[in-house]
């Protein structure tokens, strides 16, 4: 610790000698000054009088006289001196022989100095008288000017306050540093080796007591300073040992307490079994422990919990009658051995041999269980244990037998219970599943007829922009607007193709691919709607590897999870993040899930700074029709299909949210070794028709129409029918004249299936084509063995039309949607 000047003794010394000194030298000086001013003051008198007795006769001869003339002779010779500024010679009438007065410059300053010091101007008088006596003549009036006296005089004062004031600070400077060399610089030595003190061992660093210190007062405070270290280490020691033994008994009694109380607070039993071979340690000063459980049936003691080198050793089995704790178990009375490595019992495993005394005793229980023993060991070889803790480790055996039924009876109640609850959860979850699957497929179906509907309002869009766009010339001026609307019709397609799928009427279309471009597509189009309030940031990884996905899929799981994340921030608007990456590792999971993700995998987050979740509602934002939204804003199946596509895909989707701080969801998704690649499509013209006959079938005559422009497009005749009665009239009629049927799947009177197979029937090897909305297994299954050779999903595009019809006639078979 650093001492400042002014609090150490020789800082003090040197203020206080200082001080001193001022105040005897304003003392001495005062003293000095009046003598002083005494002195000059008799020196002025003296020589004033000397003065006017010089001019003593002549004065009394003008004044006998009345010679003017002399008397001013007198008065200017008596101005002659400096000091005397007034002069006056009169007669003995009172009249004024001689008067003069020498101007002196006025002075500031000096008045009240000079009053205080003569009190006022020094005036001198002195009579006018023959030689020879007689009457008086007159008088000599003579002034002194007092100010210039009185600054000559301040002037001496000066120099004298200055040097007692320089030999006062000269001196306590000598003082001080003599009292610092002599007792500061002792002082702040024993407080440095003070400070070094270790307060838990005092006495292991004693003052050193310097040799010129050895007698005085120091040194006396030295010596008294080591003993009270002794003495406060010694009873410091004494301090701890009685802490230590109060320690021990309060362990204890508190062990012993838990025990007791176990019997209800205590009720799982492995937490029990550790809690007892803690405490039993803890009380004894044990530093090892085992608890051995018997089983009966392999009639034999498991260790179910330890402490110390038996911490590793859960489930060791010892035969009964082997070792320390079988024989206790199978004596039922406790065993003390104070050296384990010399017993000619003990058994012969490299892990024992660190145990030097041990002690075990049995725990003998009730109804509910068999009982075991509990064991407690020293590793060092000066730790003994004695008969007290024989008696405190049997007092606390009896105490955890009761706690090992209580718990036991516990755990059987427990079970029971839950096993009871288990019965009425899958009950209810069953009844649940039940209710859910009836409106699972009575949705599935509205789902299935509306994608039908929808299919065929599509059909015309893609069909004519296609034709279209075949043909304009490159150059059009309406080809963009046309290629836009194409790809629009075709997006919108696909996501028919998702109602089918959530309504299992198609299968999916689970390929190898990358996912960027999807997820950039789906961003930029939330983007376009979201307002100005909401910032959006992506990072998507280029190199991130592929995964095997649905892409409409994907993009649907972007597009759902944007938009629930735009819901969030409605209000106050945000920051909505989307990143794409792979990670290789558990580690850059930031919440270790419950789930196992195979790495590598990709990792989908959405991230929004919105409202966030509250924890209750996050176990259940994935189930369908699930919301916390108003009626009429949401249905609660958004999360439903992103969870369940997730799922389907062999990935997981975790949630991390606070409300008020956002939500943050994660789509993992895994990885795929390589992306195939692709012949490149052949040239449309490749697959042109060459005049084939085509029997075209379909109840839309939207459809119908623009299939048939399609066909003509692509090289082939056609024939159209609205229904199949009339279509298969017609093929009866005229078996040789048609090439190819191609036909709707739903339609009135006589569907696609139907019609397919009375015509097969009619003409042999008739090459069929078969048109739906739908992507049902089932229905593919029947068409295909009802001799279809060709399955097109609605809407169809021409390059998937061309290839599909020249493989139909020439006898391929596929299915393209």
């Amino acid at each position: 610790m650093r001492v400042r000047f002014w609090h150490r003794l020789s800082g003090r010394e040197a203020i206080i000698t200082i001080l001193a000194g001022l105040a005897v030298g304003l003392i001495f000086s005062s003293v000095q000054i009046g003598l002083d001013l005494l002195e000059e003051r008799e020196q002025i008198d003296l020589t004033v009088q000397q003065v006017i007795r010089t001019v003593q006769e002549p004065a009394v001869q003008a004044a006998y006289d009345l010679d003017k003339s002399l008397a001013f002779r007198i008065v200017n010779g008596l101005l002659a001196y400096g000091p005397i500024v007034h002069a006056r010679v009169v007669d003995d009438f009172g009249r004024v022989l001689a008067d003069r007065r020498r101007i002196e410059p006025e002075k500031e300053g000096m008045g009240w100095l000079t009053k205080l010091i003569f009190k006022d101007d020094l005036r001198y008088e002195s009579p006018l008288v023959l030689r020879n006596g007689g009457d008086s003549l007159g008088h000599i009036l003579v002034v002194v000017d007092a100010d210039r006296i009185a600054a000559n005089f301040i002037r001496r004062a000066h120099v004298v306050l200055v040097t007692e004031v320089v030999r006062a600070v000269v001196l306590a400077g000598i003082l001080g540093l003599i009292f610092y060399a002599t007792i500061t610089r002792a002082l702040l030595r024993m407080v440095r080796q003070l400070s070094g003190v270790n307060p838990a061992q005092p006495a292991e660093k004693l003052l050193k007591i310097p040799k010129s210190h050895a007698h005085d007062e120091l040194g006396l405070l030295a010596h008294t300073t080591n003993h009270l270290l002794t003495e406060f280490e010694r009873s410091l020691a004494e301090r701890r040992a009685a802490a230590e033994e109060q320690r021990r008994q309060t362990e204890y009694m508190k062990a012993l307490h838990e025990t007791a109380i176990g019997l209800i607070s205590r009720l799982d039993l492995n937490d029990l079994f550790q809690a007892m071979v803690t405490r039993a340690a803890r009380l004894t000063g044990a530093t090892e422990a085992f608890l051995h459980i018997y089983d009966p049936k392999k009639d034999a003691l498991i260790i179910h919990a330890g402490f110390g080198i038996f911490a590793d050793q859960i489930g060791f089995q010892v035969e009964i009658g082997e070792g320390l704790a079988g024989r206790v178990w199978s004596s039922g009375q406790p065993r003390y051995v104070e050296d384990y490595n010399h017993w000619p019992g003990r058994m012969d495993i490299s892990l024992f041999d660190q145990m030097r005394s041990v002690m075990v005793v049995p725990i003998r229980s009730g109804a509910y269980m068999e009982g075991g023993v509990i064991g407690l060991a020293h590793t060092d070889p000066v730790k003994r244990f004695g008969e007290n803790d024989v008696e405190v480790l049997q007092r606390f055996s009896e105490l955890a037998a009761i706690a090992l039924d209580n718990a036991q009876l516990y755990t059987l109640a427990q079970k029971e219970l839950a096993e009871r609850q288990r019965m009425e959860k899958e009950r209810e979850k069953m009844e649940a599943q039940l209710r859910q699957s009836q409106k699972m497929e009575a949705i599935g179906t509205l789902a299935g007829g509306i994608a039908h509907d929808f299919n065929n309002i599509l059909f015309p869009i893609i069909g004519l922009t296609e034709l279209s766009l075949s043909a304009l010339p490159p150059d059009a001026e309406v080809r963009p607007n046309l290629e836009k609307i194409f790809t629009a019709a075709i997006r919108a397609r696909d996501l028919v193709g998702q109602i089918l799928t959530f309504s299992r009427r198609k299968e999916q279309d689970k390929k190898p691919l990358q996912i960027q471009p999807i997820v950039k597509e789906a961003v930029k189009l939330i983007q376009a709607s979201l307002p100005s309030t909401i910032e959006v940031r992506y990072e998507i990884d280029p190199e991130a590897p592929p995964t095997c996905a649905d892409p409409t899929q994907i993009h649907q799981v972007v597009m759902n999870l944007c938009t629930n994340a735009y819901h969030a921030m409605t209000e106050k608007g945000g920051l909505l993040e989307i990143s794409l990456r792979e990670l290789s590792a558990a580690e850059e999971i930031r919440s270790s899930p419950a789930v196992e993700i195979r790495f590598p995998c990709l990792c989908l987050q959405v991230r929004d700074t919105g409202s966030g979740i509250e924890k209750s509602v996050v176990e259940h934002i994935f189930e369908p029709y699930f919301t916390t939204k108003p009626s009429g804003e949401g249905t609660g199946m958004g999360l439903a299909v992103v969870y369940g596509i997730v799922r389907e895909h062999g990935g997981h989707i975790l949630v991390e949210s606070e409300p008020g701080s956002g939500s943050c969801f994660s789509v993992y998704l895994p990885t795929a070794e390589t992306v195939p690649v692709g012949k490149p499509p052949e040239p449309l013209e490749n697959f042109w028709g060459k005049g084939e006959h085509i029997l075209l079938v379909d109840d839309e005559e939207t459809v119908l129409e623009v299939m048939e422009k399609m066909l003509v497009r692509l090289g082939y005749q056609v024939t159209p029918f609205a229904d199949g009665e009339s279509a298969l009239k017609a093929l009866q009629e005229n078996p040789d004249t048609f090439s190819l049927l191609m036909t709707d799947m739903t339609m009135p009177k006589m569907t696609g299936l139907d019609l397919v197979k009375k015509a097969t029937s009619s003409k042999t090897n008739l090459p069929v084509v078969l048109c739906t909305g739908f992507g049902n297994v089932e229905h593919m299954e029947k068409a295909r063995a009802a001799g279809v050779r060709e399955i097109l999903i609605k809407p169809v595009v021409l390059e998937d039309l061309a290839p599909a019809l020249r493989r139909a006639l020439q006898g391929g078979r596929s299915v393209k949607g």
